[in-house]
């Protein structure tokens, strides 16, 4: 059995190897999301990210929570039962999906009068097959993720997908067949993903496939965990997606294609968070069904610091210097969305500064308590965005998600402490945030940058980075939990 020692440096190393995971998918994505800004429209533009936002919803709501499902059972069971799990998400999902995808391919005429752009239609028919093969993909990396197959997940699902299908966009856009790219591409991407996993997954010499029927037992006791998720799952994808539907019905497609520009900039905030979390979930479950509550909590806490620490110079920059970077990445056309990248950027934050909350819900099995927060969250965002888009445009938009986030993350936070007795707020998370903030105003004062090149905006990134460093280790040093947590990576196990 895995010590905690142990525990600690698989979180620590396969944090660190997700995170490499994630930058060659978040960069080599950001790298096409620049690529076809820069050859299409903002109009079209918009008409694309209509068309994907729709099958991103669709196929999040066919996969009905069983990759997460799938990856809880498996941690917190023997590996003689994981056929039968994987066996009840994957028939599940099949089922799931094929329904989604005929409903949409169905009613994509409907949907594209919705948003007054015919041209979605068409999108949709060609996009179709990704209802399927996302949520298929999406399985079995929760199954990798259960038996805790960090490399797999980099290699297979990361890295390979993207080197394979990025020749392929980046050849029709030189012959001048954008949209047709954008289709290739975001479909080759989950066809490699699911071929390398399943490979992977039949060469593995840790468990047997097993092929029988699973236990109506077994079937109803995933499904108590998922139903709560598959709605937690909608509800989040609608709030990262409903502004831009809402856009799309308010205004023009060229609004939606300036807000959709900021968007992936501001998911950058969370980019610690989600490497996190990849390993975080199991090892938490884990000492959930231990019950070792305690060594959860300082799991949680120092993970909290950690990531708030290393993502708080980027929100400065994107807040301070976001307009530089609109104009330096895209052109000076896409200035007219620095303020809603601002407001975007402090509600991801909210996210970050309360730390993996809803991966500790799941895995102390409050899914259902998860899904009433996501709810609140979600009635918030669609109430605001109702009064501030028509008022105020992409900025309302922005601030619709960012209230909506905060919402979601106190209800979580408030979940966590009463179930857990789990808190990560305190004075060693916020003491370096306040002198970092002060001296970047200072400098924005007193220096005058035309932040007209890409190195120059580094640099200031560079030194906001340095500044915030010595913030931290000046305000509060190492913690309690940084400490137990450094002794066990060096082989304690306090």
């Amino acid at each position: 059995m895995a010590t905690y020692a142990d525990d600690i440096k698989q979180l620590a190393g396969d944090s660190l190897l997700v995170l490499f995971g994630q930058v060659v998918t978040v960069g080599g994505g950001f790298l096409i999301h620049t690529l076809l800004i820069r050859n299409l429209t903002p109009s079209v533009f918009g008409i694309l990210t209509l068309a994907l936002t729709v099958v991103s919803i669709a196929s999040s709501f066919a996969v009905v929570g069983m990759n997460q499902a799938v990856a809880r059972f498996i941690s917190g069971s023997e590996s003689e039962a994981a056929s039968d799990y994987i066996i009840i998400a994957l028939s599940v999902v099949f089922g799931s999906s094929t329904l989604v995808a005929f409903l949409i391919w169905g009613l994509r005429e409907e949907i594209g009068l919705l948003f007054s752009t015919p041209e979605v239609k068409n999108l949709l028919g060609l996009f179709i097959a990704l209802i399927a093969l996302r949520p298929l993909s999406n399985v079995l990396l929760g199954v990798v993720r259960g038996f805790e197959k960090t490399k797999w997940k980099i290699i297979s699902s990361d890295i390979l997908p993207f080197l394979i299908s990025f020749p392929l966009i980046v050849y029709l856009i030189e012959r001048g067949d954008v949209l047709l790219g954008a289709v290739v591409f975001y479909t080759v991407q989950p066809i490699v993903r699911i071929g390398l996993l399943s490979l992977n997954l039949q060469r593995s010499g840790d468990w047997q496939f097993r092929l029988a029927v699973p236990t109506r037992k077994k079937y109803s006791e995933v499904f108590s965990f998922a139903w709560p998720l598959a709605f937690e799952t909608i509800v989040v994808v609608f709030m990262g997606s409903i502004d831009i539907l809402m856009l799309g019905w308010f205004l023009d497609s060229a609004e939606v294609g300036y807000y959709r520009s900021i968007q992936p900039i501001s998911k950058i905030l969370i980019f610690f968070l989600q490497a996190l979390t990849f390993i975080y979930l199991p090892i938490a479950t884990r000492y959930f069904e231990q019950g070792k509550l305690e060594e959860i909590g300082t799991i949680y806490k120092a993970s909290t610091r950690w990531i708030t620490v290393a993502t708080f110079p980027l929100l400065v920059f994107f807040v301070f210097f976001g307009k530089e970077l609109l104009q330096v990445l895209f052109s000076s056309e896409y200035i007219v969305a620095w303020l809603s990248l601002a407001i975007l950027s402090v509600g991801m934050y909210s996210r970050v500064i309360t730390g993996p909350n809803g991966m500790t819900i799941k895995a102390i099995n409050r899914t259902r308590e998860d899904l009433l927060a996501s709810v609140s969250a979600l009635v918030t965002n669609i109430s605001l965005n109702f009064m501030l888009i028509p008022r105020y445009g992409i900025a309302g938009a922005a601030l619709a998600t960012a209230m909506s986030y905060l919402v979601y993350n106190c209800i979580d936070l408030y979940i966590v402490y009463k179930y857990a007795n789990i808190f990560p707020l305190d004075t060693s998370l916020l003491m370096p945030l306040i002198p970092t903030t002060i001296l970047t105003i200072i400098f924005t004062q007193l220096v005058q940058t035309s932040g007209s090149s890409l190195i120059e905006l580094v640099l200031l990134g560079v030194g906001i980075s340095i500044v915030h460093l010595l913030s931290t280790i000046l305000t509060t040093g190492f913690t309690h939990e940084d400490k137990v947590l450094l002794s066990n990576l060096r082989g304690g196990d306090e």
